[in-house]
């Protein structure tokens, strides 16, 4: 038995070295694409999504201590085994696939096939890894335990993500535009040219989206519009165009005022960042600064369309 806990340490530790390796392989992956293969960005994006899964990942991992995997039982153990092979499997991968890149010789939609395949297959590992578990949390407390620790809160990677998917039910034409533009922010290496990716990211949502879909004439004719005072926030062009977005035409006086604080407060984010947008993107600003202001748009808008789904 001794040397059974000793090999499922042993085990343990391979898949988290396992993990840190595939996420530095992704990371030259991504550098790769950016500074010597054209038509890039998708890969880019794709190695993003992997990095956020592994970060997800390693979560799982650092919570499989002594005392969780030591007692397992062995049919759960066994499960657990094959998940940390296909991890294994994946980072071979990975590796694969920036070999290939270093040499760029194969065409480039092979490498974003594989680099696609490759973020699927790891794309929900570490849900799958809770699902393993789970059915063994009555029985065994400490799996229950992992399972009432390890909680993963959304990311601006999954932000994106949702946002596509809900654009295409919305306007399949701007879903494609925004997918576009996310990958074009992963694909730019050159700090310096960052910003220019902010007046992309503005024009998809606020001119392919909202001047489309919440056009002043028709938010002006809510009830909402004609209650706000004229020369205030809650009256300027973004601001509405978020709100009936968000509320469309609906009267405030049937919901809580909770709900509507939600909803001009979630209106209040969006105006801010296409203001953000509209300046750093003209003006230029650090690179740590347009990351910043690209990562929290996209959290404001994944929100507002989560808002939007509740009426």
């Amino acid at each position: 038995m001794a040397e059974d806990e000793k090999t499922r340490k042993q085990e343990v530790q391979s898949y988290k070295d396992t993990i840190e390796e595939m996420k530095k392989e992704a990371s030259q992956v991504k550098e790769i694409a950016q500074y010597k293969i054209e038509s890039n960005k998708e890969i880019c994006f794709d190695m993003e999504k992997l990095q956020d899964t592994l970060s997800k990942e390693k979560m799982v991992a650092e919570s499989l201590t002594e005392e969780v995997v030591e007692k397992m039982p062995q049919e759960l153990w066994k499960n657990m085994k094959s998940f940390f092979d296909q991890a294994a499997n994946n980072n071979r991968g990975v590796s694969s696939l920036r070999r290939d890149m270093e040499a760029t010789k194969i065409q480039i939609q092979y490498l974003r096939t594989t680099a696609t395949t490759l973020v699927s297959s790891n794309s929900t590992s570490a849900m799958s890894a809770i699902h393993i578990m789970r059915p063994y949390a009555d029985e065994y407390p400490p799996v229950r335990k992992v399972l009432s620790t390890v909680k993963f809160v959304p990311t601006w990677i999954d932000d994106i993500v949702f946002i596509k998917a809900e654009l295409k039910k919305i306007t399949p034409d701007v879903s494609r535009e925004f997918e576009t533009v996310a990958a074009e922010l992963s694909g730019t290496g050159d700090p310096n040219l960052k910003h220019r990716v902010l007046l992309s990211l503005r024009s998809v949502i606020f001119d392919q989206l909202l001047d489309i879909i919440a056009p002043e004439k028709q938010y002006s004719q809510t009830s909402w519009f004609k209650l706000t005072p004229p020369k205030t926030p809650f009256k300027k062009l973004r601001f509405c165009q978020s709100k009936f977005f968000i509320f469309g035409n609906r009267d405030e006086a049937g919901f809580p005022q909770s709900t509507i604080d939600a909803v001009n407060k979630a209106s209040a984010e969006m105006t801010l960042h296409f203001n953000e947008m509209s300046d750093y993107g003209k003006n230029g600003a650090p690179a740590p600064v347009v990351d910043n202001c690209y990562v929290q748009t996209m959290t404001s808008f994944a929100n507002a369309i989560r808002l939007r789904n509740q009426f």
